[in-house]
């Protein structure tokens, strides 16, 4: 179960052929605490509240969805609260120094993210720019009002051929230039909220989520949008950044949780939510909560995001 108590976290140097995780040994660019790449091929247990010392990061989701939770204060009861952004493929969420934030109860889901930090405690060396242009972008950073950006046309190949200028070590400065571009790209137009959904496509989510007890095709979502079955897939994917097949999957898991939780069996949610066999149903909750349906309901206080990257980590040095 999720800590209430947040807990410094900072990220150690790992390599798989799933998730990446350099830090300032490997990058040696000045300003950059870490860079990161996974592509999870299946969900992991939620992110704990956590925090990054004197680190703005900057997660770009390149593929899927993502969920985020960021402290903030209730106006009315002066609580600390966590705020929930659903973050889709073409969107990057910020934190700020400090911040303490979390994937807000939420499992991490299939997804292929690039995320860094940004070690703002020497502004005169960072990203080896000289000091008035380093001064200049670091005080537009701290002018983001927002959380969620959406990435500009050229970001998702600029974020990918910095990570890989890293990653092969040919040339920090390289490397550098592509991450000052792309913090010159993001501070430039800082007050721009993300895009919104067009209509079609936020009615078709809203119909899913209305009808998850439903056998839903996609002949049907498509014909409700007046779109072809591909062009639906493909209009619905560039805005959601996730598969239609893969929202409607992860939408009944979340109800599937609900439901488990209330008492209801795993055959009686499996036969509500119109999977075609319990052993199928427990195969795709799996692949969307990294546990089984029972190991949900008798012991999901044992599974955390840490943990399991712990047992990564361990696995790999074996």
């Amino acid at each position: 179960m999720q800590q209430n108590v947040p807990v410094m976290m900072k990220d150690i140097y790992f390599r798989s052929k799933y998730r990446t995780v350099l830090t300032g040994e490997q990058i040696r660019i000045p300003g950059i605490e870490m860079i990161g790449r996974h592509t999870i091929k299946s969900a992991l247990p939620p992110l704990e509240l956590h925090y990054h010392p004197g680190c703005f990061e900057l997660t770009f989701v390149l593929e899927g969805t993502i969920a985020f939770g960021a402290e903030q204060e209730d106006k009315e009861t002066g609580e600390k609260i966590q705020k929930e952004y659903q973050l889709n493929g073409g969107d990057i969420f910020v934190t700020l120094p400090d911040e303490v934030h979390s994937s807000n109860m939420m499992p991490v889901l299939r997804s292929e993210i690039i995320w860094f930090q940004l070690d703002i405690s020497m502004p005169e060396r960072f990203l080896f720019l000289e000091p008035a242009a380093a001064s200049a972008l670091l005080v537009r950073m701290r002018k983001l009002k927002n959380h969620v950006y959406s990435m500009k046309t050229s970001m998702p190949m600029l974020i990918k051929e910095a990570f890989q200028c890293v990653l092969s070590g040919r040339s920090p400065q390289l490397g550098a230039s592509y991450l000052s571009l792309i913090l010159n790209l993001l501070t430039e137009e800082f007050h721009q909220e993300r895009n919104t959904l067009s209509e079609d496509i936020r009615q078709s989510a809203n119909y899913i989520r209305c009808n998850l007890t439903q056998q839903l095709s996609l002949d049907e979502l498509a014909d409700l949008c007046g779109l072809s079955v591909s062009s639906y897939k493909q209009k619905f994917k560039s805005q959601m950044g996730i598969t239609p097949r893969n929202y409607i999957n992860m939408q009944k898991i979340e109800l599937a949780k609900q439901l488990l939780e209330s008492g209801e069996s795993v055959t009686e949610t499996s036969m509500k939510l119109g999977f075609n066999t319990s052993s199928y149903f427990a195969t795709v909750f799996k692949k969307y909560t990294s546990q089984s349906p029972m190991d949900y309901v008798h012991k999901k206080e044992n599974f955390s995001f840490s943990r399991t990257i712990q047992n990564l980590y361990a696995e790999k040095n074996e």
